[in-house]
């Protein structure tokens, strides 16, 4: 047969099967005719999908027409955006290391003048003691020289008290009286020579005269010498008493003017202090407060793109819900004819047929889709472009973005790379609606049941379970698209649009 141009065989050809010129023998071929019930239902599907494509489809270019002009609406520059708040929030960062920088120093300021302060207390301390030590001294001095001139007052009290005077006193006076009885004597006795009258009776009449004049006048003098000495004694305690009066009270005196200065320096190293740890508090609150403001100022830097993405989701809302619309008038008689599948009759003949393509609605009634993966005949499974792969940091990226090396998550949760990419080609799409999600893909696509058993979306029935996304509710056709496929590393599966989706391989990417 004569190659025909790829571009024109997608155009008109691709559904068809043409034959070839060899046989085959088929055993078994199963012959099935639906009932009558079974072919209204089919003609109604078919009357049906006649009437509700037109609005599918200029809800479809409606949608499409919105979600361009929406595009064009809200225009945001999400990189330069993002480049505003990276530099706000590394300002920010560069602020909070500044203050921690502050903190540090105003914190090592606080307790170098504590420091300070502490030494001078010692000092202050120290020299206190000193001086108060001296005082002690003053204190001990006097009161050793008040107690020895005291306790010498009293021996000299003791002695005049036995009529004992003091020894050199005592001698002295003995000295001068015997001098003057000498004196006295050698006068009398000399006068009463020269007199002619001096004979033993007159001699020891003056001696006797003399004798108890001198004895009165030693006794006189003794009692004077005794008085004398006692008020030299008690005027010599006296004034060791006022000595030791003087010093304790010049030593007191001393002693408050020393505790005045120590208590105002004390003060002043008090106050100093408080002055320090005032400084250093008002500092932690300022640097506390600042801190808060930078703190918003990081917090705030992305709702720039916060609000620019919820205001352009919002822009695309109408296209989407005109989308939705559009996928919603898909067959409703999609479940009466899943009622209907299956109650015709089957019968089993051996025969030789020409091998030829399989008819377009051949197995109808076996899925919702009935059976297009076979009547199809392709073997590429894939999605088309805007289909969202879920990354493997969380993050989702359209299928046709995908590249070689980038890695994706799997359905057991691990992430793996993206080893190969299929060969983007036109193919019919269809939508698949579920209880917790939709996407777009081809009738020979395998999804993962709940289960974890894979099935073609083209044998899917209404009700059937999807992991992750719930029961399938409606199929509808969307159109001839752009498709694309992955080959995963290991389980060689990816999430799209919430779905768990096999991956190719050479071997799949067949036509």
């Amino acid at each position: 047969m004569q190659s025909i141009d790829a571009e024109v065989y997608r155009r008109y050809f691709r559904h068809c099967r043409f034959k070839g010129g060899g046989s085959t023998t088929v055993n078994n071929t199963s012959t099935y005719t639906p009932t009558p019930y079974e072919l209204e239902m089919q003609q109604q599907e078919a009357n049906y999908s006649k009437a509700i494509a037109p609005n599918a489809l200029e809800l479809n270019n409606l949608a499409m027409n919105v979600l361009k002009n929406s595009l064009g609406t809200v225009q945001v520059d999400y990189n330069g955006m993002n480049k505003t708040a990276q530099n706000q929030i590394a300002n920010a960062t560069s602020g909070m290391n500044n203050l921690i920088g502050s903190n540090n120093d105003a914190n090592s300021a606080v307790n170098n003048t504590l420091g300070s302060t502490a030494n001078q207390y010692s000092q202050l301390a120290g020299q206190t003691a000193g001086q108060l030590g001296s005082l002690s001294g003053m204190y001990t001095g006097a009161n050793s020289t008040a107690n020895n001139a005291l306790s010498s007052a009293g021996n000299t009290y003791g002695s005049l008290a036995q009529g004992n005077l003091p020894t050199a006193y005592q001698q002295n006076m003995e000295n001068s009286i015997s001098s003057a009885l000498n004196n006295t004597i050698g006068k009398t006795i000399s006068g009463l020579g020269n007199r002619g009258v001096l004979n033993s009776s007159v001699t020891s009449s003056a001696l006797n005269d003399i004798e108890k004049n001198a004895a009165d006048s030693v006794a006189s003098q003794y009692q004077n010498n005794i008085n004398q000495v006692a008020n030299l004694t008690g005027q010599q305690a006296s004034a060791a008493q006022q000595k030791m009066n003087n010093s304790f009270n010049t030593a007191g005196q001393l002693g408050n003017l020393i505790q005045q200065q120590h208590s105002l320096q004390g003060d002043a190293l008090s106050q100093q202090a408080q002055a320090a740890q005032q400084q250093y508090t008002n500092n932690m609150n300022t640097n506390s407060q600042n801190s808060g403001l930078l703190s918003n100022l990081i917090n705030s830097a992305t709702t720039p793109i916060t609000t620019a993405s919820v205001a352009q989701e919002a822009a695309q809302t109408p296209a989407s819900n005109l989308w939705n619309m559009s996928l919603g008038l898909n067959g409703a008689t999609n479940n009466a004819l899943v009622a209907a599948a299956g109650k015709g009759t089957t019968n089993s003949t051996q025969t030789s047929t020409t091998s030829g393509g399989g008819g377009f609605l051949s197995g109808l009634f076996g899925g919702a889709v009935s059976g297009l993966a076979g009547g199809l005949g392709s073997a590429w499974g894939c999605f088309p472009a805007g289909t969202m792969v879920k990354m493997a940091d969380g993050s989702e990226k359209a299928i046709e973005h995908i590249e070689v090396g980038d890695e994706v998550t799997t359905d057991s949760g691990k992430t793996e790379k993206v080893v190969k990419l299929m060969e983007p080609h036109y193919n019919d799409v269809y939508a698949v609606i579920c209880e917790k999600g939709h996407t777009n893909t081809t009738t020979t696509q395998p999804l993962m049941k709940s289960d974890g058993s894979y099935i073609d979306m083209g044998n899917l029935k209404i009700g059937t379970k999807l992991k992750n996304v719930g029961k399938v509710q409606s199929i509808v056709y969307s159109g001839e698209r752009r498709v694309y496929d992955l080959q995963v590393d290991g389980e060689n599966n990816y999430i799209a649009d919430g779905f768990v989706a096999q991956g190719g391989d050479d071997s799949f990417w067949t036509a």
